[in-house]
């Protein structure tokens, strides 16, 4: 991972769910996992977070009127 962060493959936010994922697969590879429902969860939530802010198509595209278009900067909101 800190490759990754190094190279700018991975940016903060995504950087920082990844650390916490690993964290998390750890503490079940050393059978200290407690709650496996809750920790599923959250392993999904810090997938997601890393997909959003690498290689989703969403992260500077979104959909308007049935049409993948570029977000303005920052604001998410397509200005016609």
């Amino acid at each position: 991972m800190r490759f990754l962060k190094e190279a700018g493959v991975l940016q903060p936010e995504a950087a920082k769910a990844a650390d916490k994922l690993g964290q998390l697969r750890n503490r079940y590879a050393h059978a200290r996992g407690v709650d496996a429902k809750a920790d599923a969860l959250e392993a999904v939530r810090l997938l997601h977070a890393i997909v959003d802010d690498t290689v989703s198509v969403f992260k500077d595209f979104e959909i308007q009127d049935g049409a993948l278009v570029p977000k303005t900067s920052g604001s998410g909101i397509v200005e016609t």
